[in-house]
């Protein structure tokens, strides 16, 4: 029988290779369906067969058909795609996405098979955003970040031993889920209906959903969660930072898209104010500083500002330190008056209060003019105030003050008790103190006489005073006081009179070419002097270079160039005021380089380590010549021959000229030396002089200690300072104690003997343990060397109530307690062993006594076998 065409024989065979044997044709036609629509991702090779005649082949046609079938499932191979289908749409872009295509069952040698991909009939390379990689049996392709434009119909054709297979694949790709301006920290008012947002840009086919702790949100919760804009905005009602607080996850998905954005959720509060301290009353002092202290709660910690009553921010400045909510005015003054308003706000919103603050004035004192009168004259000053609650009124002149306490007489306010002024002193305290003591006594006359007298009027106090002299002259000052505090205006009282000197430079001054010298004339005089300058003799003017005056008042200036030997000679300052002159003079000398000096002796007498050396002072009778320092250069005399010394690295020890002996120190002793002088000063150094000689003796013993003292606190401890080893350092110091008394004639007598105590050499104090409070006691040290012991050096001192307790009752006392807690501790533990044992002492005493139990009877434990 002819087969007229493919259509009736393919559905068997379709249905044998697929495994439809005796299948229906609808199921053979959908499978074929789905084979041609590439939905398995392989094709099956279809196998035509030609028969001619139904009759003459009927039986080789079987034949042929079932040999075939035979090849067909011996030797058949697919082209296998994967991922397939649905899997290959909607892919991500950006990333990159793989796609295999490979021969499946096929028995054969690799290097039979060849399988390529092309898009659009071009072969893919091996290089770029769309490669292929060659694999066995198979090649994969590879898109590296791929677009949009990346998608479309990728076929993958095969080639195995010329037989030739290909199928076609559709890939697509689409943009991932984007979060627009995502807010990763977001931070809802408590109590509010808190909205979460997460705007995500994407296709139709978008789903959003959120998570929290791990649960998904969905409306209808508990919680009561709802949703807006296609649920990008979360709404939690109520928020409630205890239970609300955390992370929330927003998940937007697309295809094969899927990203997270975490949002950090924190209940935050808006400021509340619980703190504002102004100062009492409102109420700041003038010339005080001023504090308002301004305190809010809020989440967030908020922050401050303070505005003045201009509304105008306040910032840190030398007026206001603002800190934390701390405002502070310094300086107050009437223009500070007004409102201050604190603002604490966070990123939730802000509170403010508002506080108005007075300023408390200090009186107003009218201006007050100096006053110059003659001597003998009478003075009357008017002080005028203005101002609330004024309390006093006074006149200050130095340390002494004027004012009214009743009935218009005048209070001696600062008046002293003389005997607190016996003081012991030395030297010019002497007179100071007797200046200051007849200074009072003055005073107090002065007030007791009425010269001097204050009275008061309406909103004034006056001061007059008579017969004025030179002590009356200087600066006053009238003082005025109210609550705020004082205000003082000053004026000047000035006596005429004559310039009296008050200081000037030296009567001689040294200068030298190149120099700048200053001298200057001070005088005190009523009215201000006139100042004229003469140069031996004779009277000049400033050059404005050279030579320059400067007058001011009571002192005058005279700057010098000197150069060339221009500008030396006596120089002397007149002041005239014509109530009489005054004139000081000062000769300004040039100075020279002094000569070498000549008669050197350093050995009028011998010392361990230093020597005494003089040079003729002939040599510099004339002052202008005359050094200002010796500089010696000093050298052992060792084996070296003296032209042999080595003078360029030789030491230069440099000693103040006084014209006498100079002391060269830090020598070896028993060492010759060979010294070579010369003289210095400011002009320059002379050159140094032939070597002289000089030696020192064997050590000798220290010289006594210096800066002897002894202080008291608790202890008494003795002080002093090394002084000259005379060559051999000192290994030790001994300190002597002697208590003494003196009787009714002034005479010192010794109580009982001496202490004694050594200590090491390199100590300078020691504490002494058995100094009594109120005794006389004579402390002598001596420093010791190896050679012996040295000159002593004494002082006595009278100890007052320090020290406290003499050190050696303290550990009298010490020891004591020491035995005493010892004693105790022992004792308890004997009677312990008592209670123990034979439940006796005074633990058992307490036992039955205080706590009502009786101990057991060890006895009849041991006799009943307990």
């Amino acid at each position: 029988m002819l087969v007229r065409s493919m259509s009736d024989l393919g559905p068997v065979i379709y249905a044998q290779y697929a495994g439809y044997r005796g299948g229906s044709r609808g199921a053979v036609a959908s499978h074929r369906r789905r084979l041609s629509a590439g939905w398995a991702g392989s094709t099956r090779r279809r196998i035509p067969l030609y028969f001619f005649t139904r009759s003459s082949f009927a039986v080789m046609g079987c034949s042929m058909l079932a040999l075939l079938l035979l090849i067909s499932q011996c030797s058949a191979w697919e082209l296998v795609v994967t991922p397939n289908g649905d899997r290959l749409l909607d892919q991500r872009t950006g990333g990159n996405f793989i796609v295999s295509c490979k021969v499946k069952d096929y028995d054969g040698a690799a290097s039979d098979v060849k399988v390529e991909w092309y898009k659009n009939g071009e072969l893919a390379s091996h290089i770029g955003n769309i490669m292929a990689i060659y694999k066995t049996y198979g090649n994969q392709l590879l898109i590296n970040s791929p677009k949009i434009s990346d998608g479309g119909a990728y076929t993958c054709k095969a080639d195995v031993s010329g037989q030739l297979h290909e199928t076609t694949v559709l890939i697509t790709f689409a943009d991932p889920p984007k979060f627009i301006d995502p807010e990763t920290e977001q931070h809802p008012e408590e109590g509010s209906n808190a909205e979460i947002v997460c705007n995500v840009e994407g296709t139709e086919k978008l789903e959003v959903f959120w998570q929290f702790n791990g649960s998904i949100l969905e409306e209808g919760s508990p919680r009561g969660y709802e949703f807006r804009n296609d649920r990008q905005v979360l709404i939690i009602p109520a928020f409630d930072s205890k239970k609300d607080d955390g992370i929330y996850n927003c998940n937007a998905a697309q295809f094969s898209s899927f990203e997270t954005l975490a949002i950090n959720v924190t209940g935050y509060s808006r400021p509340l104010i619980t703190v504002f301290d102004t100062p009492s009353n409102g109420v700041g002092i003038e010339g005080d500083s001023a504090k308002l202290q301004c305190g809010a709660v809020g989440k967030p910690k908020p922050l401050y500002e303070w505005f003045d009553k201009n509304d105008e921010a306040i910032v840190n400045s030398d007026k206001y330190k603002v800190e934390d909510g701390l405002l502070i005015i310094e300086s107050l003054s009437e223009n500070d008056a007004g409102e201050y308003k604190c603002v604490a706000s966070n990123p939730v919103g802000n509170a403010s209060r508002v506080t108005e603050l007075k300023i408390k004035l200090r009186p107003r004192i009218e201006k007050l003019l100096d006053l110059t009168r003659k001597e003998g004259e009478s003075a009357e000053v008017v002080c005028r105030y203005s101002g609330d609650g004024v309390t006093a009124a006074k006149f200050v002149f130095g340390s002494e003050e004027y004012s009214v306490v009743s009935g218009n007489e005048v209070d001696l306010v600062n008046e002293v008790d003389s005997s607190e002024r016996h003081e012991i002193s030395f030297g010019d305290e002497d007179d100071e103190e007797k200046e200051e003591i007849a200074r009072i006594k003055r005073f107090e006359e002065d007030i007791t006489s009425e010269r001097i007298r204050v009275r008061a009027e309406e909103n004034a106090v006056i001061l007059h005073i008579r017969n004025l002299s030179l002590a009356d002259a200087g600066l006053y000052k009238c003082a005025v006081s109210n609550r705020a505090g004082w205000t003082e205006r000053a004026f000047h009282i000035a006596i005429i009179h004559p310039p009296v000197f008050r200081r000037a430079s030296d009567d001689i001054t040294r200068s030298f070419d190149g120099n700048t010298v200053n001298i200057f004339c001070e005088v005190s005089a009523v009215p201000d002097p006139l100042w004229t300058w003469q140069r031996d003799g004779n009277e000049f003017e400033a050059d404005g270079s050279s030579i320059i005056i400067d007058n001011n008042g009571g002192v005058t200036k005279l700057i010098l160039q000197n150069k060339n030997g221009q500008n030396y000679g006596k120089y002397t300052c007149k002041a005239d005021n014509g109530f009489g002159t005054f004139t000081k003079s000062t000769d300004v000398i040039r100075i020279i380089t002094p000569v070498v000096p000549e008669g050197i002796d350093c050995k009028k007498r011998l010392y361990p380590n230093y020597g005494k050396c003089s040079v003729d002072n002939d040599l510099y009778y004339d002052e202008a010549s005359r050094p200002t320092r010796i500089e010696f250069q000093v050298l052992e005399n060792m084996d070296y021959v003296k032209d042999d010394l080595d003078w360029d690295h030789a030491p230069v020890i440099s000693v103040l000229f006084d014209g006498t002996e100079m002391v060269v120190r830090n020598l070896t002793p028993n060492t010759q030396y060979s010294v070579r002088v010369r003289a210095v000063n400011e002009a320059g150094a002379s050159d140094f002089s032939q070597p002289a000689q000089m030696e020192t003796t064997d050590p000798w013993a220290p010289k006594k200690p210096v800066d002897l003292r002894m202080d008291c606190a608790e202890m008494c401890t003795v002080y002093w300072e090394e002084s000259n080893n005379h060559g051999s350092a000192i290994i030790a110091y001994r300190i002597t104690v002697q208590e003494f008394t003196e009787n009714e004639h002034g005479e010192k007598q010794n109580v009982g003997n001496a202490f004694v105590v050594e200590v090491d050499g390199e100590k300078r104090s020691h504490k002494l343990t058995h100094i009594r409070p109120h005794t006389s006691y004579r402390i002598s040290v001596a420093a010791i060397n190896a050679v012996g012991a040295g000159e002593v050096e004494e002082v006595e001192v009278d100890t007052d109530d320090s020290p406290m307790v003499p050190t050696e009752l303290l550990m009298v006392h010490k020891l004591a307690v020491i035995v005493g807690i010892a004693l105790f501790v022992i004792l308890f533990v004997i009677d312990f062993i008592c209670y123990v044992t034979n439940t006796c002492g005074l633990i058992a005493c307490f036992c039955i006594n205080c706590l009502g139990r009786a101990p057991r009877d060890r006895k009849g434990d041991v006799e009943s076998g307990r």
